[in-house]
């Protein structure tokens, strides 16, 4: 990564987002045209990571739930009697020209120490990502998510995980 510190900062329109390219069509669409709207709508909110005013990445999260057949796969039968409150890690891109550098991993380690301090505020069972390549997947269990068994796209970490695992890193 380029020698000038990234540092995170809550989305603000005064960072051009028109040339930040992930090499993902959907994520580049809605980060470009929607991020804004959905910031000021509230939900869900949005971290960017710049160097100097350059975007080099973001991440984007919003209150979620686990359905009940999502937590019958993930923690059996038994957990299936109502959804699992969760926090959606709902979109994160990395510019191309970032990629490779760790950047991506710095992000998800940025917003999983966020939901680690929200534990202490609100609480919630479970972190959800949706990936959208099997790459990215296996890139989210590295860093401790577990696969749904019908959608293995579909990953999730407890807060008891997140806690033990992150609670160190703020």
């Amino acid at each position: 990564m380029n020698e000038q510190a990234i540092r995170f900062v809550p989305f603000s329109s005064r960072f051009d987002r028109s040339t930040f390219d992930c090499g993902e069509a959907p994520v580049n669409s809605w980060f470009r045209t929607q991020a804004g709207q959905a910031d000021r709508a509230g939900a869900p909110r949005t971290v960017l990571a710049v160097r100097g005013q350059e975007i080099v990445g973001f991440y984007s999260s919003v209150v979620g739930v686990m359905t009940r057949d999502e937590a019958a796969q993930a923690f059996g039968i038994g957990r299936a009697k109502y959804p699992l409150s969760a926090i959606l890690l709902a979109q994160m891109g990395v510019d191309t020209r970032e990629q490779g550098k760790g950047l991506g991993k710095l992000l998800l380690v940025h917003a999983l120490t966020a939901f680690v301090e929200v534990s202490k505020l609100t609480g919630f069972e479970v972190v959800l990502v949706d990936a959208l390549t099997n790459e990215l997947c296996a890139f989210y269990r590295k860093m401790g998510f577990t696969s749904l068994e019908d959608h293995p796209l579909r990953l999730f970490m407890t807060t008891k995980n997140l806690r033990a695992t992150f609670a160190s890193a703020s």
